[in-house]
């Protein structure tokens, strides 16, 4: 039997031998060790790194649908219906990674929004002089729109497409209108480089230095003796903006606290008349129309107060400016409209909303007058139980023309009206049920009105262009579903 047992023994160790040299001789290697993703919580949930990196990626995204219905106020050749569709989709990517020097951060956001109906979420098939990703029908009632976000954060300085520092309260307890400050992009970004000074306790300061093509509102001709000049527009239509010589300039001082935030901005806009299409800007005398420099300030406050209940909070803001429209303006009809892009008819809406108009004197000596644009807003958020949330919220802004000659031609295609102010306002009511983490359900509900002034005397003859309206209220609201990941 011990004879057996050795046998036996020797032979499997002959095998094993041979079967080690037999791999070795096929050149066969261990596998490598398997590298699973691994959880990054420096920066908050939903991190992980990225695998063979440093760096902590988070993905995330939105789906939304909505119903939007109210009366249309667009008359004519681009009318609109009382009813439309959206669905707009969202996919970003948070990047972050540790340093000497402090977090390096970038970010990218891609916004597909497709939308039927309305003119107001309808006719805009430009951004700024830019064209976007569009597919429109011919009376602009179907479109595809494509945005984004994309910037780079680094040891304070901020560079990329992103929301300006001027703005503080960007609709956050309300969806249409109120509080847009009249930027008309999906996301409400801008081009930008900025630096921003942490002081410690929540205190910060901006510079930044941002693009302003999104940012305008027209400048628009004036009916003071216009036709002793050189200035002429076809069919009254078009912008007298043209190209920028220096970009906006914006500073604000911010604080953030337990107890909520609050921010000072301030910003500098050039308000360029130029030549565009058949449009001359020089007078009679052939002097060029010289270029003119708008500012803006705005405050805004907002107190967190769950004394009340978790999650309650009000907003209070307001602004003034000088040529800056579209900075001040806190939303309305046309709060958000043109853009400087020339393709939203500023006559045929309801409000006349501009940084400034041109015009001449009988000798030809022509000018340019910047608008005075103020605007306030406050809103309040409750949650009634930890599921559904109601705000309800308001707005008044008011464009004025008071201080020249009243804008729109004396004689053409409007005829021989002028608007001295246009004031718009807005109240509503929102009501969300969020029955799952990340899943909103709501409605909301806005009563809002305009009134175009032409108050008479120094050309002002008490008539309103041709297409626009002396006064309008309508009730809008929208249905939304969405679900963030």
């Amino acid at each position: 039997m011990k004879l057996v047992k050795s046998l036996l023994l020797g032979s499997a160790t002959a095998l094993v031998a041979v079967s080690g040299a037999s791999a070795a001789d096929l050149g066969v290697k261990k596998p490598s060790p398997v590298e699973y993703v691994k959880v990054c919580n420096t920066y908050g949930a939903g991190f992980f790194y990225i695998p063979g990196s440093n760096t902590c990626l988070k993905i995330g995204g939105r789906v939304r649908a909505e119903y939007y219905f109210g009366e249309n106020r667009h008359q004519g050749f681009n009318a609109g219906s009382d009813t439309g569709f959206r669905a707009q989709g969202h996919i970003q990517l948070d990047g972050r990674t540790a340093t000497e020097y402090g977090t390096l951060r970038s970010f990218v956001r891609l916004i597909l929004n497709s939308r039927t109906g309305n003119a107001v979420s309808g006719t805009q098939q430009r951004y700024g002089t830019s064209t976007v990703a569009t597919g429109a029908d011919f009376a602009g009632q179907a479109q595809t729109n494509l945005d984004f976000v994309a910037f780079i954060q680094f040891a304070g300085f901020t560079a990329g497409r992103v929301g300006s520092f001027f703005d503080f309260y960007t609709g956050d307890i309300n969806w249409q209108g109120t509080g847009s400050n009249g930027i008309s992009t999906l996301s409400g970004a801008t081009n930008l480089f900025a630096y921003t000074a942490t002081f410690g306790s929540g205190f910060s300061a901006t510079l930044s230095v941002e693009d302003p093509v999104l940012r305008r509102q027209l400048v628009l001709p004036g009916n003071n003796a216009l036709t002793n000049t050189n200035v002429t527009i076809l069919n009254g239509r078009g912008s007298f903006y043209g190209g920028a010589q220096m970009p906006d300039i914006v500073g604000n001082v911010r604080v953030e606290q337990a107890w909520g935030s609050a921010q000072i901005a301030g910003v500098v806009h050039e308000v360029a008349p130029t030549r565009v299409g058949n449009v001359v800007t020089t007078d009679a005398n052939g002097a060029a129309i010289s270029r003119d420099y708008g500012w803006g300030v705005q405050g805004g406050l907002k107190i967190n107060m769950p004394f009340i209940a978790a999650g309650d909070a009000l907003w209070l803001q307001a602004g003034y400016g000088q040529g800056t429209a579209g900075y001040i303006n806190g939303g309305g009809f046309n709060g958000s409209g043109s853009a400087g892009s020339g393709v939203f008819d500023p006559y045929a809406g309801p409000g006349v909303i501009a940084d400034g108009y041109v015009s001449a004197d009988a000798a030809g000596r022509a000018r340019l007058t910047l608008s005075d644009t103020y605007a306030v807003f406050a809103g309040f958020q409750h949650y009634w139980t930890p599921t559904i949330r109601q705000s309800i919220f308001g707005s008044y802004s008011e464009t004025s023309y008071g201080r020249g000659t009243v804008p729109l031609q004396t004689a053409g295609f409007f005829g021989a009206g002028g608007v001295t102010s246009s004031v718009q306002w807005q109240v509503g009511s929102q009501l969300v049920w969020s029955p799952v983490k990340d899943l909103d359900i709501g409605v909301e509900v806005q009563y809002q009105g305009i009134e175009n002034n032409n108050r008479g005397g120094n050309y002002r003859t008490g008539v309103l262009p041709v297409g626009v309206v002396r006064s309008s209220e309508q009730v809008i609201g929208r249905f939304r579903v969405q679900r963030d990941f």
